[in-house]
């Protein structure tokens, strides 16, 4: 049995939300040439969009959105095998995630509750804003508009089907497909988190190298609160038990861990040359491969 699936589950995150962009129907917008003398454009190579509702609440929506995501991407494993919206979650790591969805579809739910208020005022004011290019299809009712919105999570197990429930060509080959794309998942999860800690110890060891003209580079406290909270969570994360990762992650944490942002920048030669020694160990690690780069963070 794979440890990969040994330690982790998958957690699946749908986002409901309406759009609130249209494309504006040829009747409706035509685009022409600034020189009148030139031939004008055939409108079935054009298309044009309208925004059908400014709404700085659905904004935010969209932010709370995009801060979840980035959340369950750093608990979970870097993998391209599962489709978008769906994390490999180590299992260790799971009640922090699931506590991070519920946390979001409570904030998300007050501001679905403020853009429902606000809606009747806003398709008002993108009457007035769209003129000649304002539709009232493109708008629901209210109770339709808050439909619209949900915040959906299940867990999963990632597994291939049961030998009795296909004939015995087809689960043999469905067989094949899933144990190769489990060894290529494992081997991505190792990739990329051994990747993925070395562009963050490697971008802080820069920082904390001197200017050109000797002056010190501005090193923010988002910075090393970022690298020290990858490192917080590599161990829970390793579940292919990479020693040789670990063992440099835990060199980085013995030089980052306790000591405040101040603290980083007070001693930055003494900090830079301790990460020193992890960045060559880790570019001993990381061999070059083909294919998109994967983000560990």
């Amino acid at each position: 049995m794979s440890q990969l699936l040994d330690k982790c589950v998958i957690l699946d995150i749908t986002f409901r939300k309406p759009g609130l962009t249209r494309r504006a129907k040829p009747n409706e917008a035509r685009v022409e040439c600034q020189d009148e003398e030139e031939a004008p454009p055939d409108q079935t190579f054009v298309r044009v969009s309208k925004d059908i509702l400014h709404s700085e609440t659905y904004i935010e929506i969209n932010g709370v959105d995009r801060l979840l995501k980035e959340r369950l991407a750093a608990l979970a494993e870097p993998n391209t095998a599962l489709r978008p919206g769906m994390y490999l979650v180590p299992v260790d790591n799971l009640e922090e995630a699931c506590a991070d969805v519920e946390a979001t579809k409570a904030k998300r739910a007050g501001l679905v509750e403020r853009f429902i208020e606000e809606y009747p005022s806003r398709v008002d004011a993108a009457k007035a804003g769209l003129g000649g290019l304002f539709n009232p299809r493109n708008y629901p009712s209210v109770e339709a508009m808050y439909g619209a919105f949900g915040l959906d999570c299940r867990v999963l197990e990632w597994g291939a089907p049961s030998k009795g429930k296909v004939n015995e060509v087809l689960y043999e080959k469905l067989k094949a497909e899933f144990e190769a794309n489990v060894r290529n998942a494992e081997a991505e999860v190792t990739a990329a988190l051994r990747e993925g800690l070395l562009e963050m110890v490697t971008s802080l060891a820069q920082q904390l190298e001197p200017k050109p003209d000797g002056k010190k580079r501005a090193i923010t406290d988002a910075r090393v609160q970022k690298v020290q909270a990858f490192l917080e969570r590599l161990s829970s994360r390793n579940v292919m038990d990479d020693e040789e990762l670990a063992a440099l992650a835990n060199q980085a944490r013995s030089v980052l861990n306790g000591k405040s942002p101040d603290a980083v920048r007070d001693n930055r030669d003494a900090i830079r040359e301790q990460l020193s020694g992890v960045v060559e160990g880790l570019k001993a690690l990381v061999v070059d491969r083909p294919g998109r780069k994967f983000r560990a963070d």
